[in-house]
């Protein structure tokens, strides 16, 4: 019988694939203590979210290494390492509205004539539409 196609268009690394995923593994745990105990930076959990998917992304390449001719896990890579960066981003509009409101003095709690509050729901709902697309 023949040989199922091979879904990747190169020949993936299993031991890149398993460094890369101690090595996100780890950052994951420090991210997580830092954002949990150390600061309780209670807004920061989105990136912890991110953080955590990009992990599981590292592990589902490593298994879709493994076995190149399964599809699944092959979209569920790129799936998940797609999704990441999402958390990631809305991590960062938190931030600027947090700086807005901490740094600034209030009567500069506007950006471009939008509320400083406002603007992390704004670009999350951009960032779920170009998702979508």
């Amino acid at each position: 019988m023949a040989d199922a196609p091979d879904v990747w268009v190169y020949s993936p690394s299993f031991a890149l694939a398993v460094l890369g995923s101690i090595v996100y593994g780890l950052l994951f745990l420090a991210l997580a203590y830092l954002t949990f105990v150390r600061y309780r930076a209670w807004y920061f959990t989105v990136v912890f979210v991110g953080a955590a998917v990009e992990v599981a992304a590292y592990v589902l390449r490593t298994v879709s290494t493994q076995d190149r001719s399964d599809l699944l896990a092959y979209v569920m890579t790129l799936s998940v390492t797609v999704l990441a960066p999402v958390f990631v981003a809305a991590g960062n509009y938190l931030l600027i509205s947090y700086f807005i409101g901490a740094v600034l003095p209030q009567s500069h709690h506007r950006i471009l004539g939008i509320p400083g509050k406002r603007l992390t729901p704004i670009f999350v709902s951009f960032d779920i539409i170009a998702f979508m697309i």
